[in-house]
């Protein structure tokens, strides 16, 4: 019976600590403060737009900001579609006879990702538009304040309210979470 207690407040605490995490990264992924109508405004050390394949890429020192929302890496691809526009009056519509509509975004190298209190580091950060997914791979690793959640793979589901952290043979899932 003594085990069987044990047991049970070791699940209560994972179940906590896993619902703690969840909270976080999502909230962290979901990026609240900031609305779509805000310009996202990218500082690199270059840029390339390759209009026909969809996409623009930018390199060296970038540092991507959208309110309160801020990603920094050694390279940031933005792919989106071209859509045609409606019969409009709007004179930049009828002279760029095209819209673009963000698909996804590819941030790599020493990508670290801030909102308010929240940090996020890893190599690798994709975010799709279409399924409102994104993904830290690469020595993934999520902080407010002193708590941290780290893994080979962190997914947070940004409609869903809902993350997922995977190991590898290599690296286990750690979580580290200060109560009151």
């Amino acid at each position: 019976m003594k085990h069987f207690n044990k047991y049970l407040c070791l699940t209560g605490l994972f179940v906590f600590t896993a619902t703690l995490f969840s909270l976080f990264i999502t909230t962290f992924a979901s990026a609240a403060p900031t609305t779509s109508k805000q310009p996202i405004h990218i500082k690199s050390d270059s840029m390339e737009a390759v209009d026909k394949a969809g996409k623009v890429v930018f390199k060296g020192n970038v540092v991507a900001v959208k309110g309160d929302l801020t990603i920094n890496s050694d390279r940031l691809e933005v792919i989106y579609s071209k859509q045609d526009t409606i019969n409009s009056d709007n004179k930049q519509d009828a002279d760029n006879k095209k819209r673009r509509r963000l698909k996804k975004l590819i941030a790599t190298g020493h990508v670290k990702i801030i909102q308010g209190k929240k940090v996020g580091t890893c190599k690798e950060a994709v975010y799709d538009k279409n399924s409102e997914k994104l993904i830290l791979t690469g020595d993934a690793q999520v902080w407010e304040g002193s708590n941290r959640i780290k893994g080979s793979v962190i997914t947070m589901y940004i409609n869903e309210d809902r993350s997922v952290v995977q190991g590898s043979q290599n690296q286990k899932v750690e979580a580290t979470v200060y109560s009151d």
